[in-house]
């Protein structure tokens, strides 16, 4: 995040060579959103244009989405951008999943502090719907004070957990959502008793299935057979988190 960078790393040269393995940074423009992206084709990313607002009264008439092309930016130019040119600061806020399907043609950004996703045409960038989940969480945005030279700063009012993962299959989606709904500056107590759900959805956005889970998950993974959850859980704020799975 610092560099405004990813490293595309291969997983078999890394078991095979381990500590002698390379890999080599790809560096983002300041205009972009790191980890809002995807991988969009062999030399191309898509990433989410960090001024984006999406909030409808927080608007800096922006484009949501930037094309990053391996290696156009330079090491010490990648992470500056004219910031002056905008209203409000909105990267602390807009964070994304951002995957893509070529064979089906669907792009998805789905919210991480917001109970909704928005499904794209791939190939011309267009929106064919936003869906929101059953929760529907009445998100209140606050625009803070400018520092010396920055923006005014939008945040949260407040503890939100919208979609935290994503896992992707040729036939479906599915999404973690973290059910965390907390309005306004509160204490929240050492132990989450927040139940976090996964939904299977095909990939135009039709539910086929709802799971409810008896915890808060905050990262999860699926095995290659599609029979097992693979979560890490956080029971309580101030101990280490824990590894669990689900069978289906």
């Amino acid at each position: 995040v610092i560099t405004n960078s990813i490293v595309e790393i291969n997983i078999d040269s890394l078991l095979k060579n381990e500590d002698s393995y390379s890999f080599k940074k790809i560096y983002f423009s300041g205009y972009t959103n790191v980890p809002s992206f995807c991988k969009y084709d062999e030399t191309r990313y898509l990433a989410q244009n960090k001024y984006y607002s999406i909030v409808k009264d927080l608007d800096n008439d922006v484009d949501r989405f930037l094309f990053v092309k391996k290696n156009e930016f330079d090491i010490t130019n990648s992470t500056y951008s004219k910031s002056w040119e905008y209203k409000y600061y909105l990267s602390n806020i807009n964070k994304v999943i951002m995957f893509s399907d070529s064979t089906k043609n669907r792009l998805w950004c789905v919210l991480d502090g917001e109970d909704r996703f928005d499904i794209y045409k791939r190939d011309d960038l267009s929106l064919l719907k936003s869906y929101s989940g059953p929760y529907h969480y009445d998100v209140e945005y606050v625009v803070g004070e400018a520092g010396r030279g920055s923006l005014p700063l939008v945040v949260r009012n407040g503890v939100y957990s919208g979609y935290s993962a994503a896992v992707t299959t040729d036939s479906c989606v599915y999404l973690l959502l973290g059910n965390q709904n907390y309005k306004g500056k509160r204490e929240l107590p050492d132990r989450v008793l927040d139940k976090s759900e996964i939904y299977k959805l095909s990939w135009e956005g039709e539910l086929l299935c709802r799971y409810i889970l008896d915890r808060y998950v905050y990262a999860f993974s699926m095995d290659s057979e599609g029979k097992y959850f693979y979560c890490t859980v956080k029971e309580n704020r101030q101990l280490d988190p824990k590894f669990v799975y689900y069978e289906l």
